[in-house]
């Protein structure tokens, strides 16, 4: 089955259009986010100059396929698989097209059987695998505000790649993803999760619940019986995730059990929310030093302090606490009662509420952070040669 990601088309035809809505309602694209759309490779190079390509993209070319193509490479970064529909039948042109880097060519008219199968090709037969990073977000202490913040910082990238994206909240017992997304979930995960041999993307599909266009949550239900999930069962969550989705965001809770530690070592990130405290502190430099030991060849956590500045509320200064630290902070989010208290009682992320505020900005710079090179620096285009 082909996992999630996200499918645009532009085509031109209704015979295209049709084969298209056949291939996303195929129980083999169950797990893609599809949309289609028409104007063909003209139409998909606009769209794409404001917006992210796809996981996977399927352009109608309208005649001559090879003097259309070259506009679409200053739109198309190489991580995006392109399928192109044309309307020559010519072995010598397929292998033209193929060389440029597309990734399949199928020709006019096609059916929606041919066009599953060619999807299916990309994926299951091995050319593209999904390999997606996971970012573990954990509190120095209760009420430090880490899930807010994971949860704003997984909208934020589904928003921002337009691509499915999971956030899992790990706290069995009082996760409040669902309540502050203010989606319904009925899952006793713990149960659910607590053998990893029985843990599979179809069951996982089955937990997950979307969020928006692009986000997918995985949250328990409000359940105090609920026990906590093995250490074996993280592991095997987030290499589910990593195979199913380009990004996955791991809510940890403060308590410190083996699956808290399990998924702070097999994250390739880790962001680490602080009140600006002594207790803060203290909890802070233990949970760093943890995390230098277990992780002295992975990239650096990321410290985020929150909450600074807050009314009538004795604190140390930012810079005293970084310098007792002796490490530096990613961000510095000031209190904001009135945006977070929105945020909480609407059921939705700072960004949503409050898209023009000193904490959503710092927000979107840490989810610009954490996406990597792709985001810091233009995306390599799949057809770099055409400039040479």
């Amino acid at each position: 089955m082909i996992p999630h990601v996200s499918i645009r088309a532009f085509v031109h035809s209704p015979i295209a259009s049709a084969a298209v809505e056949g291939a996303f309602a195929d129980r083999h694209l169950a797990r893609a986010q599809g949309e289609t759309r028409f104007g063909g490779i003209a139409a998909a190079v606009a769209h794409h100059r404001q917006h992210a390509t796809p996981d996977v993209l399927i352009v109608e070319a309208e005649q001559d396929v090879l003097a259309e193509l070259p506009a679409l490479a200053d739109v198309c970064d190489t991580k995006t698989l392109v399928l192109v529909i044309g309307q020559t039948n010519d072995v010598t042109l397929y292998k033209c097209v193929m060389k440029l880097g597309v990734s399949d060519y199928l020709v006019a008219p096609v059916d929606t059987a041919g066009l599953v199968a060619s999807l299916r090709g990309l994926y299951e037969g091995g050319q593209r695998a999904t390999k997606g990073k996971t970012y573990a977000f954990i509190p120095s202490k209760g009420g430090a505000g880490s899930s807010i913040l994971s949860h704003s910082v997984a909208w934020l990238m589904a928003a921002r790649e337009e691509k499915p994206v999971m956030l899992a909240d790990i706290d069995m017992a009082f996760g409040a993803a669902s309540l502050s997304l203010d989606v319904k979930t009925e899952h006793k995960l713990a149960n659910v999760l607590k053998d990893p041999a029985q843990m599979d993307t179809a069951l996982l599909d089955r937990l997950l619940t979307s969020r928006g266009k692009h986000l997918r949550l995985l949250a328990p239900s409000a359940a105090l019986a609920e026990e906590e999930i093995s250490a074996a069962s993280i592991r095997k969550l987030v290499e589910l995730g990593r195979e199913g989705f380009r990004h996955t965001v791991l809510d940890l809770p403060r308590t410190w059990t083996p699956a808290v530690k399990e998924a702070l070592l097999v994250a390739d990130e880790v962001v680490v929310t602080a009140l600006p405290d002594l207790i803060s502190l203290r909890n802070t430099r233990a949970i760093l030093d943890f995390l230098a030991r277990s992780r002295p060849n992975d990239p650096a956590p990321r410290l985020v302090l929150n909450q600074v500045g807050q009314r009538k509320r004795p604190e140390l200064a930012p810079a005293a606490f970084v310098e007792a630290l002796q490490f530096s902070a990613s961000a510095i989010i000031k209190s904001d009662p009135a945006v977070f208290g929105k945020a909480a009682n609407a059921g939705q992320t700072i960004p949503e509420v409050a898209p023009r505020s000193a904490a959503a900005r710092a927000l979107a710079k840490l989810a610009h952070e954490l996406l990597g090179k792709e985001a810091r620096t233009p995306a390599p285009r799949r057809f770099e040669f055409w400039r040479r």
